[in-house]
C-alpha cells in the first residue's frame, strides 16, 4: 500500500502558484502601463484606441452634437470631455489577462479567451464612454454614479462571467 503526500513546500501548491502568477503578470502589465504613461504608446492607447472610436460611436447616437476626436478629448461646439488613464479600460483588461495567465486552461483556449475577452472589454469600454458622454451632455446628475460605479461594473461583471465560462468550458 502506497500513500501519497502533498508536495513539500508551500510554493508547490497550485493555488499559491496561481496567485503568484496572477500577481506577477498583473504587476508586470501595470508597471509597463505606468512606465509608458507619457509616451507615444499612451497617446496611441488614449487618442487612437479610445477617443477616436468613441467619437465615431457617439456620432452614431448623437450626430446633432457634432462630437469629434481631438487628441485625448471629445470636442463639440459647446465644450469638451477629456479622457485620461482609466478611461481606456486597461485596469480591467490587465486584471483579465493576468487571471487568464494564472488559470488552469490549455493554451488554445487561453489564446481564444485572451483575444475574445480583450476585444469584448475594449468594445464594452467604448459603450461605457458613449454612456458617459450621454450622461455628461444630457443627464449631468447621473454622470458621477455612472462614472464611478455603474461604468466600471459594465466592464468588471462581463470579465468575471467570461473568465468563469473559460474555466468551465470543456474541450
Amino acid at each position: 500500500m502506497t500513500t501519497t503526500s502533498p508536495p513539500s513546500g508551500a510554493w508547490r501548491r497550485p493555488g499559491l502558484l496561481a496567485i503568484a502568477c496572477f500577481l506577477f503578470v498583473y504587476a508586470l502589465l501595470q508597471g509597463l502601463h505606468l512606465a509608458l504613461r507619457d509616451s507615444a504608446w499612451h497617446a496611441v492607447l488614449i487618442d487612437t484606441l479610445t477617443v477616436a472610436p468613441a467619437a465615431a460611436l457617439i456620432d452614431l447616437f448623437f450626430a446633432q452634437d457634432g462630437v469629434a476626436a481631438d487628441g485625448p478629448r471629445l470636442r463639440w461646439p459647446q465644450g469638451s470631455l477629456s479622457l485620461s488613464t482609466g478611461c481606456d479600460g486597461l485596469e480591467v483588461i490587465t486584471l483579465y489577462i493576468a487571471a487568464l495567465f494564472a488559470a488552469p486552461v490549455d493554451a488554445r483556449r487561453a489564446v481564444w479567451a485572451l483575444v475574445g475577452g480583450v476585444l469584448m472589454l475594449w468594445a464594452l469600454n467604448q459603450l461605457r464612454v458613449l454612456m458617459l458622454y450621454g450622461a455628461y451632455r444630457h443627464a449631468r446628475d447621473s454622470f458621477d454614479a455612472l462614472h464611478s460605479f455603474w461604468g466600471p461594473l459594465l466592464l468588471i461583471v462581463p470579465a468575471i462571467l467570461v473568465f468563469h465560462l473559460v474555466l468551465r468550458a470543456r474541450r
